[in-house]
């Protein structure tokens, strides 16, 4: 994956947990594992930490 579509892929991924906190009630409603959240928003962390590093070891390289 290029260092945009993680990027994306991880602010995707912290926007569907933080829903998922604000409104807990549709949530559960769906079926959601509100615990499970928080490892959502890990690894939607995760994804938007190695784009960064991606993108910073893609610039030093070509110089």
């Amino acid at each position: 994956m290029t260092t945009g579509q993680l990027l994306w892929a991880g602010l995707a991924c912290c926007i569907a947990a933080l829903l998922v906190q604000l409104f807990p009630a549709a949530a559960y409603a769906m079926g959601v594992d509100l615990g499970a959240t928080w490892r959502l928003f890990g690894f939607g962390i995760f994804l938007i930490a190695m784009a960064s590093l991606m993108a910073a070891a893609g610039g030093r390289c070509g110089r």
